[in-house]
């Protein structure tokens, strides 16, 4: 403070300390000088005892910083994503199993040349929304098990089972993901669990069926089918279809014409 005319006169406040170090961050940047990870500036605040320390760290030249900074505010601007447990509103949750079933309507009945991969897209913004959607991790299981991948297959499917253990359809996805590779045994097994919680679904009968005939069990291979196809009798349309491949040891006998033709 100095005096005028016997007034006492405050000189302005000097600038905050942070917006200093801004200031002087940015100087620096324009300047194009490389600091270290332990390089170290002391700033004096007027109203303070003792000087200030600011520790500037870069792995190189400040341009990479910006370029840092940049990323930074990039990466946190993302939403985060859901975790599993986390509770989420009806609304959320009707919306997830509406993403689901835009999936596996591409799946099951569009049949397009891309639908696999169509279909995951699908179910993948389901999990986003509620990640404790087990209609959506069972789709994607059979989905990702026809791409190749067993697996990562059997691990989405056992996350639904997880969820949702009287769940009919993921027991049902993961026996014909076990069939699709081959793995007979263990196929039966798991459409015996899925017919222990629906016992009225025509695929699982299916299933078995094809599996059946493969393993040279003709009359459980046709008890199988004629169950199928009296609980759905579209069944006999596919069976006729894949004569060849799921039945090339029944196609040929008067039961198996009886059964796919009245």
């Amino acid at each position: 403070m100095r005096q005028r005319g016997g007034e006492r006169v405050r000189r302005p406040d000097s600038l905050p300390v942070a917006l200093l170090l801004v200031l002087l961050s940015f100087a620096l940047a324009g300047c194009g000088v490389t600091v270290s990870s332990q390089t170290s500036v002391q700033l004096q605040d007027p109203s303070a005892q003792a000087p200030i320390s600011l520790a500037i760290t870069s792995s190189s030249s400040s341009a990479d910083g910006a370029d840092h900074l940049s990323n930074s505010a990039n990466t946190q601007a993302q939403p985060s994503h859901k975790q599993s447990g986390e509770v989420v509103s009806a609304e959320v949750r009707q919306q997830a199993v509406d993403l689901f079933e835009k999936g596996y309507y591409i799946f099951d009945v569009e049949q397009g040349p891309n639908r696999l991969k169509e279909s995951v897209a699908f179910y993948d913004q389901a999990l986003e929304l509620d990640p404790d959607c087990y209609q959506a991790y069972t789709g994607k299981g059979i989905a990702v098990a026809f791409q190749g991948d067993l697996n990562a297959a059997l691990r989405w499917l056992d996350r639904a089972i997880a969820l949702k253990p009287d769940y009919a359809f993921a027991y049902y996805n993961k026996g014909l993901a076990l069939k699709y590779h081959g793995r007979f045994d263990d196929a039966l097994l798991w459409f015996d669990k899925a017919l222990a919680y629906d016992s009225e679904h025509a695929w699982t009968y299916f299933g078995k069926a094809a599996i059946l005939d493969s393993q040279g069990k003709t009359q459980e291979c046709l008890e199988n089918l004629a169950k199928s196809i009296e609980l759905m009798p579209y069944c006999k349309v596919t069976a006729k279809e894949k004569a060849d491949d799921d039945f090339s040891h029944v196609k040929n006998l008067p039961e198996f014409k009886r059964l796919v033709e009245q």
